[in-house]
């Protein structure tokens, strides 16, 4: 079995962890979070990229439910990473075509590739919302 195979269950399908991240957005929010996972299951992994940066973005300006009680250095913190430029750019250079993308130029390392990077842009996603809400 390879290594490095996505295992589903194993980072986007915990159902406590999904209820938490749920209750602590905004609706719009919690719609992308099920766009989200959605994305997750059918393996649509540019999608998920996409999504989950865009999740960030959100919760950055959705001020709505428990955000409005986050302190500004914990905020400050939470969206400025190394992380965050990261997810930022890979979802960049997907829309906005430039040139060849890692793991967009087709072919079955291609796809493990972008399958990969799904999987960081969801855990810095989730990495966000424990840094926000210090509650998991």
């Amino acid at each position: 079995m390879n290594k490095r195979k996505i295992s589903k269950t194993k980072w986007a399908f915990n159902k406590e962890r999904n209820i938490y991240v749920l209750e602590n957005l905004g609706p719009h929010g919690q719609r992308l979070y099920q766009e989200t996972l959605s994305a997750f299951d059918t393996e649509s992994w540019a999608s998920v990229i996409i999504l989950s940066a865009t999740l960030i973005d959100v919760l950055a300006n959705e001020y709505n439910g428990p955000i409005k009680s986050v302190d500004g250095i914990i905020l400050n913190k939470a969206f400025s990473n190394k992380n965050i430029l990261w997810l930022r750019n890979k979802r960049n250079s997907i829309i906005h075509y430039e040139g060849p993308v890692e793991g967009m130029m087709g072919g079955a390392v291609q796809t493990e590739i972008l399958a990969l990077d799904a999987k960081r842009s969801f855990e810095i996603l989730i990495n966000t919302v424990q840094i926000l809400f210090k509650n998991f």
